[in-house]
């Protein structure tokens, strides 16, 4: 079965109700192609998905990165031109110039960010009883009288997907204060041994699983395709501490030009999302049309899911 539990996720019990809000043209595109599509997180609305605290950088920023002792980037010949950089930046700076070079250049901050932008793919759902006013106006675009809310339980969620190459975990979103509190994970970073693969991983996959409390309301839960599947996908190698972590490989978007570099490991990694089969047979339990759908709109959609192989009598006009 492609969902894999996973010690960095809480996933909610299976029985747990949980809802997906979208466009009729979103929703056609799930039916024609049987499956559930998985964005990159780099594409989402909030501007700060996939960063950390205001608290949890400070904590970043109290480790070198650059120190052989404790890094998570593997020593090849990227690491060691970058480690001259700094140190020539240092020389020829002033403190404060070689501080701004080596956050921007070279911090777990950046690293961190660069992985997500590109590694990191999530299907969002959110947990709740029943439908939601504010789901509908936020996710589920109120002024369209088209659009639909479906929704499932974890359990048949974890059911619907079909055999793939890929693992799934499922966890909660968590809601910090991104100004006074840290991500969890993070609160004593410089503690950390990021020698420890596994310890880089939980690092990883915090910020996709925290967001900021103002969005709290929502109960988000998601399904996100594993780093470690992703990296064995495209990077060609399973995931263990000899991935690097920097390396001009991963930083450059076309280096075929510059001489004596390697080939940039990123350029296959679907930019925008992967879709993956589903059997949404399993997965839909209720269809709800949008409060706002006209009362001819009813008969025609039932028809149009029936086609795809869906039962209509699941189908139903919203509560509210």
């Amino acid at each position: 079965m492609p969902y894999q539990k996973s010690l960095h996720f809480d996933t909610p019990h299976e029985e747990k109700k949980i809802w997906r809000y979208m466009s009729i043209e979103k929703f056609m595109a799930m039916l024609k192609n049987n499956s559930l599509y998985f964005p990159n997180i780099s594409l989402f609305n909030d501007k700060k998905e996939g960063t950390l605290s205001a608290k949890s950088i400070e904590e970043v920023y109290r480790t070198d990165l650059l120190d052989e002792e404790n890094t998570p980037i593997k020593q090849d010949g990227a690491f060691r031109r970058m480690k001259g950089f700094m140190q020539d930046a240092e020389q020829f700076h002033t403190k404060r110039e070689a501080e701004i070079i080596y956050n921007t250049q070279h911090s777990f901050e950046t690293l961190l960010q660069l992985f997500s932008n590109h590694l990191m793919f999530c299907n969002s759902w959110f947990e709740k009883e029943n439908e939601s006013h504010t789901m509908w106006a936020g996710y589920g675009e109120n002024s369209s009288p088209t659009a639909i809310a479906i929704q499932t339980t974890i359990g048949d969620l974890i059911k619907s997907f079909a055999s793939t190459s890929y693992q799934i975990h499922i966890g909660e979103i968590k809601y910090k204060d991104y100004k006074k509190e840290d991500i969890e994970g993070y609160e004593d970073f410089p503690s950390i041994d990021l020698n420890n693969p596994d310890n880089v991983l939980k690092l990883f996959y915090a910020p996709i699983l925290h967001k900021r409390n103002i969005y709290q309301e929502e109960k988000e839960v998601r399904a996100i395709i594993s780093f470690e599947t992703i990296c064995e996908e495209y990077l060609d190698r399973i995931y263990t501490s000899e991935i690097p972590f920097y390396s001009d490989q991963l930083s450059r978007e076309d280096v075929s030009f510059f001489s004596g570099y390697d080939t940039n490991l990123m350029k296959d990694i679907p930019k925008k999302g992967i879709s993956l089969e589903n059997n949404l047979q399993t997965l839909l339990k209720t269809i709800v049309i949008s409060p706002n759908a006209k009362d001819y709109f009813y008969d025609p959609f039932q028809d149009f899911i029936e086609y795809y192989g869906i039962n209509p009598d699941i189908v139903r006009p919203s509560e509210i």
